[in-house]
């Protein structure tokens, strides 16, 4: 059964990625220094990703006219096959269902899918190997972060319910996902909960993970 990771991601332009980290931003033009923070935490994930478990990566991306831009601007890993699929143009849970539905699709035969943002950069190749290994007993797999949200879902089937009515982005979005999920018979396995970094305060946090010396 492939494992395949679904990385959700935007192109990097200034004003349109990392809003609520730029408002607690100093100095001159902090919508391009959100912009590279969000450059900066897409390489982690990348990197981490490298290193770790997987059959392919599909790299989810927005806008869905961006695949040049995308591809040219990424470090990709070399270590399996990656496919590019443009996000579908709705609200977090329709694009989320869609490029699940899409994988499962074209994998008739089962797949077990990792979806991954680009928030946190505390995973580590644990993660996925736990993840994957959690998909053999489980039917789906979350990764919660502090604020009430997730940082990674696992699937081996498709569970459109997760997808359906939830508060996104808010602090009841891991509990509504599991709500609905265990009303639909699912049996739920959580990792380790991690940090998100969605403020100028998060990120003087996370930023000594990628340089110790805080020079980034």
């Amino acid at each position: 059964m492939p494992r395949i990771i679904l990385l959700f991601l935007k192109l990097p332009v200034p004003g349109s990625v990392k809003t609520r980290l730029a408002a607690g931003l100093s100095g001159e033009n902090p919508g391009e220094q959100a912009a590279d923070i969000y450059r900066r935490l897409v390489d982690e994930v990348l990197r981490v990703i490298s290193v770790s478990e997987w059959d392919e990566l599909r790299i989810c991306f927005e806008p869905p006219d961006a695949e040049q831009a995308v591809q040219e601007w990424l470090n990709l890993p070399k270590s399996g096959p990656v496919v590019f699929q443009g996000q579908f143009q709705g609200d977090l849970g329709e694009r989320l269902e869609f490029a699940t539905e899409s994988a499962f699709s074209q994998n008739p035969g089962g797949a077990k899918l990792i979806l991954l943002g680009t928030d946190c950069i505390e995973i580590s190749p644990d993660t996925f190997s736990r993840t994957w290994s959690e998909l053999d007993s489980h039917d789906l797999v979350f990764g919660p972060t502090n604020d009430g949200g997730y940082y990674l879902a696992g699937l081996n089937e498709p569970a459109p319910e997760i997808f359906t009515g939830i508060p996104w982005s808010t602090e009841h979005t891991l509990s509504a996902s599991l709500e609905t999920a265990k009303t639909a018979g699912r049996k739920i396995a959580l990792l380790e909960t991690l940090n998100d970094v969605d403020t100028a305060e998060d990120w003087d946090i996370a930023r000594t993970r990628i340089d110790p010396t805080g020079s980034v």
